[in-house]
């Protein structure tokens, strides 16, 4: 076989070989993204707009989470309970709220 033809073949298959590399690394790029948009707490703001929530008189706001639709409200109370508070983010209403009794109050942050 002429050398030639086996130099086009060698570029042939290494330019292939960058493809083949490229676009794997292209489509885990974009399914990554697509995984990650799903549930950041942006993409669920974007499907419905936040209602307000009143939590006054139910003590110090110490620590928020936010899980999908659901933010998470640690509030410590002055009697030393820790009431927490799951709210449904799209209408603003308390799904869920449990209290947790301790003996001493933990210093503030």
């Amino acid at each position: 076989m002429a050398k030639e033809n086996l130099t086009a073949l060698k570029t042939l298959v290494i330019s292939m070989g960058f493809l083949l590399v490229g676009g794997t690394v292209l489509l885990a790029a974009i399914v990554w993204k697509k995984v990650t948009a799903e549930t950041s707490p942006v993409a669920v703001a974007a499907e419905c707009s936040p209602a307000p929530v009143d939590l006054t008189g139910h003590g110090t706001l110490v620590e928020t989470m936010m899980e999908g639709r659901a933010l998470r409200a640690v509030l410590q109370k002055k009697s030393g309970e820790t009431e927490v508070y799951t709210i449904n983010l799209c209408s603003g209403a308390i799904i869920g709220k449990f209290t947790l009794k301790t003996d001493a109050v933990a210093p503030a942050k």
